[in-house]
């Protein structure tokens, strides 16, 4: 997504909630949030994508979350607004990023129309580097190099989410969140879980002693926006009428 096709802005810069969200030149760099989502979201049978539309918002989440964590976005005026922080390395997020300072003042939930092709991206991202492979066929179906890792971080994801463990960062509480919203566990999607039973992960977010936090306050809007939008989609009345431009491509 080019910074003059998207929505959006964001608050007064904010401090990152975990300084090793960025590491430093020459460190493995975690998988982003949205990248574990998508592994989660192929069903291993089949190979196919599960739940498509829902899957698709919680891409767009997982970037927002993981950007509000490195102190890039933060939230004001129930919008985003882009903090400068520099390059992230990660052009799924600079690239949020830019659209966000581009278009200040979007309100949040205007920033999940038109999210396909962030899967679309990331799926060719995860193919390029040999982590996926597409079946044959004409059908969109494909494999993971490492199912028994996928295994396991929908495992973990699943524990954090029934809050049978401790997460081990924050990063594994938004994805826990959203794999719940997005049913990529096998079950259908269950957006209106964010508003009890996944709300008291969010305390893991940020700095404990500060209720006004604004990097949970950012994560919150973010995971929340994303919930109402996928309950619309799921009730038929899809994400708005208003187009809003794509975001990664």
């Amino acid at each position: 997504m080019t910074a003059e096709q998207a929505p959006g802005g964001l608050g007064e810069p904010g401090r990152p909630s975990e300084p090793d969200m960025l590491p430093a030149p020459g460190e493995p760099r975690p998988d982003r949030t949205s990248t574990n989502l998508l592994r989660l979201g192929r069903d291993p049978g089949t190979g196919r994508i599960r739940h498509g539309s829902a899957l698709d918002i919680g891409l767009r989440a997982g970037l927002f979350a993981d950007l509000a964590l490195a102190g890039g976005v933060v939230s004001v005026n129930g919008a985003p607004r882009a903090v400068d922080i520099g390059p992230t390395g990660d052009r799924f997020a600079d690239a949020v990023r830019a659209a966000v300072a581009a278009r200040p003042g979007v309100a949040w939930p205007r920033w999940y129309r038109h999210v396909h092709t962030d899967r679309t991206a990331m799926i060719n991202e995860l193919l390029t580097q040999q982590r996926w492979t597409k079946r044959p066929g004409l059908l969109a179906r494909y494999d993971d190099a490492d199912q028994a890792g996928a295994i396991e971080l929908g495992e973990r994801a699943a524990s954090v989410a029934a809050i049978r463990r401790e997460p081990r960062d924050a990063r594994e509480v938004a994805l826990a969140i959203l794999s719940v919203l997005c049913g990529t566990q096998g079950g259908l999607p269950r957006p209106r879980a964010m508003k009890d039973e996944l709300r008291p992960l969010l305390d893991d977010v940020g700095d404990p002693d500060d209720p006004e936090d604004p990097v949970r306050r950012t994560v919150q809007h973010a995971l929340f926006s994303a919930a109402s939008t996928i309950r619309r989609v799921r009730r038929g009345g899809g994400p708005s009428k208003r187009p809003l431009s794509r975001t990664i491509e």
